[in-house]
């Protein structure tokens, strides 16, 4: 430093003497002893350090919610700016380190910490230096017990931050991964419905490869409006379920898509069970051969009565007759023991729909006119031989039938027989559907499941499936892969409705061939039949649809649940089928999640700044040695900081 003089430790010198004849110190303020540029680079660089750190939590703790943020990430440059902030810090810290080293290099000078042979080289660290390595061996061998606390207890620590900051910005990395972010907002103009009563460029009415008979191509995801399911007083209702799909033709689009407003098409898919109230039931058999094995079905007929408790929005005409209205519905039953070998067992299990039209059904929230559909889920308990025994050998008009209520079924007993039942519930919906103007949003990207193989079940896996289109009490449409519908202005649908499409009738056959006909039976169980045929009052639906159907039934027990999920399926089937052929264009802003690189842990950044922040702390200590302890010491003009970076 500026001193022409400096003291080593001498084991001859006497110190005290040494004391007596100091000079006095010349008065001069502390910032002139520290130098201009050791001024400069301790205050300003501290703060450089501070303001870095703060950019650099701003950029760990901010989300979309700040456009400053957002177009910093968005663009790409996250890792960029975090990259060149931690440079600076870093550049910063290596020109303070070069300082303290010249400042513990007079401590030690004047606080006889070295030895006579280093002084010299001491001296010069003072001027310039590459760090506080070469100070450190110095002062190892001349250590003296006594001021170990003033220059060698600091100079180890500053050794080893030294070391580790050159690493700052791999640490600081570690915190850096992909991650999605909402992008721009974006102006479309997309088909989004068609014109009243018009088919596009497909001819509906003639359809041959009807949706049932069909696999689904895709389960896409759309935008969900909900109540809970209720179950209480014998009635399943799955409550208020409007399902908003939305004109985006391709998965990636939905799967990226963070909000949407515009027109989309609303599908009510409430469905309400509940035990039917029977005033008289008769079985026959239906045989496609000689014996049991060639017994297929269960011919189910008879009368609904009055239901004895109506859920909100379920009605029955005043004109319902007192001797109820007539069914006649197809039952399942399970494959011969012969043939169940190599055969997932599935629940013998049929659909049967029983079109009351103006008779009674489910108002939809969609439509201010009353209508619907209403269907009967028969679970059949029992082997086949026993029911071809039974049906056989009794005058079936006249069989002794126990009716008992469980929850939404009414279990049907022949003779009173335990063994032997059917299990039938009442199920109505309206499964209206509606384009409005909808706002939707999400609070993360999706993936949009498909049905795959079990090949160690050999059925299909529907787990996935199940995720998406069965809600419970606890689940939101997020946790499910989809979008919240914004539904507060549901009130006003009914007048503010652009166009109704009847996508339902559609589902199950061309012009209305089974959603129109009362008493149609689809066959809800694969392996149930010895010859799967299609007749007038049966029809055999895809195995992808059947596994859907009886893996929600086993796994929740509610058959709306099921009848919901199955025509969500098949509803979107035809929308998707149509929506090429839509002619009407609309106006549509929209939103993605873009994938982005940013900060997604604070792990790195901690470690960071507790070496920063150790840093700091060991340069204050130094500080204040120096301007304590130091008498003819100045700190140099221009140290080697180069050097010493």
């Amino acid at each position: 430093m500026d001193s022409p003089s400096c003291v080593a430790a001498n084991p001859q010198l006497n110190t005290a003497d040494y004391e007596s004849e100091k000079p006095p110190v010349t008065s001069i303020h502390w910032y002139q002893r520290l130098g201009s540029n050791g001024f400069r680079t301790l205050s300003l660089g501290t703060i450089i350090i501070l303001a870095g750190f703060s950019f650099l939590f701003f950029l760990w703790r901010c989300d979309s919610t700040s456009m400053t943020w957002k177009y910093i990430v968005v663009t790409g440059w996250a890792s960029q700016s975090a990259t060149l902030t931690i440079e600076i810090i870093s550049l910063v810290l290596a020109a303070q380190v070069g300082i303290a080293t010249s400042m513990l290099a007079s401590i030690a000078l004047e606080s006889f910490q070295v030895t006579l042979p280093d002084a010299a080289a001491i001296s010069i660290i003072r001027y310039t230096n590459m760090g506080p390595g070469d100070l450190a061996s110095a002062l190892t061998a001349g250590m003296q017990r006594k001021d170990f606390m003033t220059a060698t207890a600091v100079v180890f620590p500053l050794v080893v931050t030294t070391f580790l900051s050159q690493f700052l910005g791999t640490v600081l990395l570690w915190d850096v991964a992909v991650g999605d972010v909402v992008g721009k907002r974006q102006v479309r103009s997309l088909r989004t419905m068609q014109p009243i009563g018009g088919n596009g460029t497909i001819d509906f009415s003639n359809r041959k490869d009807y949706y049932w008979m069909l696999k689904p191509p895709r389960y896409p995801a759309f935008a969900e409006y909900s109540m809970n399911h209720t179950l209480e007083d014998g009635v399943s209702d799955t409550g208020s379920t409007l399902r908003a799909f939305l004109p985006l033709a391709t998965s990636a689009e939905r799967t990226r898509l963070h909000s949407y407003s515009g027109d989309a098409t609303v599908f009510d898919s409430r469905v309400v069970c509940m035990p039917p109230n029977f005033t008289y039931v008769t079985a026959g058999i239906n045989e496609a051969g000689q014996g049991y094995d060639g017994f297929d079905i269960i011919q189910l007929a008879g009368r609904f009565g009055l239901i004895k408790k109506l859920p909100e929005g379920v009605w029955i005409s005043h004109k319902w007759p007192l001797e109820g209205y007539p069914f006649n519905c197809s039952a399942s039953l399970p494959l011969a023991p012969a043939e169940q070998q190599d055969v997932t067992p599935q629940m013998p299990l049929t659909l049967c729909l029983w079109h009351a039209g103006g008779n009674g059904g489910l108002t939809s929230e969609l439509q201010s006119s009353s209508g619907g559909w209403t269907y009967i889920v028969i679970h059949t308990t029992g082997s086949r031989a026993g029911w071809y025994s039974l049906l056989q050998k009794q005058n079936v008009t006249k069989l002794n039938w126990h009716f008992t209520e469980r929850d939404e079924w009414m279990d049907c007993h022949p003779n009173n027989s335990e063994e032997y039942k059917l299990s039938v519930s009442l199920c109505t919906a309206d499964f209206s559907t509606a384009t409005f103007s909808i706002h939707a949003i999400s609070s993360s990207p999706r993936t949009e499941p498909d049905i795959d193989w079990d090949f160690s079940r050999a059925t299909f896996s529907t787990a996935a499936i199940r995720q998406q289109l069965v809600k419970n009490a606890t689940s939101t449409p997020d946790s499910r892969g989809l979008l919240t519908l914004d539904a507060q202005a549901k009130h006003s649908w009914k007048q503010t409705k652009k166009v109704v499409q009847n996508f339902t009738q559609e589902t199950y056959g061309a012009g209305r061939d089974w959603a129109a006909t009362t008493n149609v039976t689809a066959m809800m169980c694969t392996h149930c039949f010895d010859s799967p045929v299609h007749t007038s009052g049966t029809k055999w639906v895809n195995p992808s649809h059947v596994s859907l159907f009886q893996d929600i039934l086993r796994t929740t027990g509610r058959p709306a649940l099921a009848i919901q999920a199955h025509f969500s399926t098949m509803v979107q089937m035809v929308y998707y089928d149509r929506l090429p052929t839509n002619q009407n264009v609309g106006v549509v802003t929209l939103d993605e999640f873009v994938q982005v690189t940013l900060p997604n842990s604070f792990q790195g950044f901690t470690a960071t700044f507790v070496l920063v922040a150790l840093h700091l702390l060991l340069l204050c200590v130094v500080t204040r040695k120096f301007l304590s302890n130091v008498r003819f010491s100045v700190s140099p003009p221009a140290p080697g900081v180069e050097e010493a970076s």
